[in-house]
């Protein structure tokens, strides 16, 4: 019989092992930006484990932290050789990498456009083994018995977490019928008080994107939808 508080202890013990590297480029993964560091944390940290060498390219908006992962891991001891950082630009460092035939496996992080290239390319070259991750539409739903307040606070950060730039937003919203005019007007009221600037500024709460580039994406979205919708928020306008 295991004691009753014998599941709030942990103990462990440090086995000295060694796991040799069979394929010096057993793999690459490619990440996104707008988690940086933990894209690359959760795509190297298994196949290191499995004994895998690897080449990491980062988005070329945000490659310094894969940088400094590279020196991290150089820091705890792993040999120069496994962890390898090669920035560049999609669409010739990523070519590259998916083309190439002594790379066996590809995890992917990004668009759908993008990963559609990925899995073209790594199929015509040698059949590689691909892993993506790809974003979305996310739904969020809405149930009739739901609290109205709280279910617009899930909707807001949802929709706005990390200035809106997560591929898991959940950007379709579903409502009841009879309580869309509530729902319309509580989500309306939380998006006026959004204060997009400086997130070091106490008056702000709304964090800039991620380069010029997405912001111009972003603002043509933003009129198309604006066009289009029957409602529309003043201070989505501005």
């Amino acid at each position: 019989m295991i004691p009753a508080l014998e599941g709030s202890q942990i103990r462990c013990a440090t086995v000295p092992s060694s796991i040799p590297v069979a394929n010096r480029w057993g793999g690459s993964r490619i990440g996104a930006w707008n988690y940086p560091i933990q894209i690359a944390l959760w795509k190297s940290a298994p196949a290191l484990a499995a004994g895998n060498a690897m080449i990491f390219k980062p988005s070329e908006v945000t490659p310094l932290t894969a940088l400094k992962l590279a020196e991290i891991y150089s820091e705890a001891g792993l040999p120069d050789g496994v962890f390898n950082v090669l920035p560049g630009i999609g669409a010739e460092t990523g070519q590259y990498l998916t083309e190439h035939p002594d790379i066996a496996k590809i995890s992917f992080t990004g668009g759908v456009a993008s990963g559609k290239k990925v899995m073209a390319n790594s199929a015509a070259s040698s059949l590689k083994e691909v892993t993506m991750e790809l974003g979305g539409k996310s739904p969020l739903i809405i149930a009739d018995d739901a609290d109205l307040d709280l279910a617009a606070d899930i909707a807001m950060m949802a929709n706005f977490y990390s200035s809106g730039q997560v591929c898991t937003n959940g950007t379709r919203v579903f409502v009841p019928a009879k309580q869309k005019a509530e729902f319309e007007h509580k989500i309306l009221e939380r998006v006026a008080r959004i204060r997009a600037g400086d997130l070091f500024a106490d008056d702000t709460n709304f964090g800039p994107l991620v380069s010029f580039p997405i912001a111009t994406t972003f603002c043509a979205i933003s009129r198309a939808a604006n066009a289009k919708a029957r409602a529309c928020c003043a201070a989505a306008r501005r």
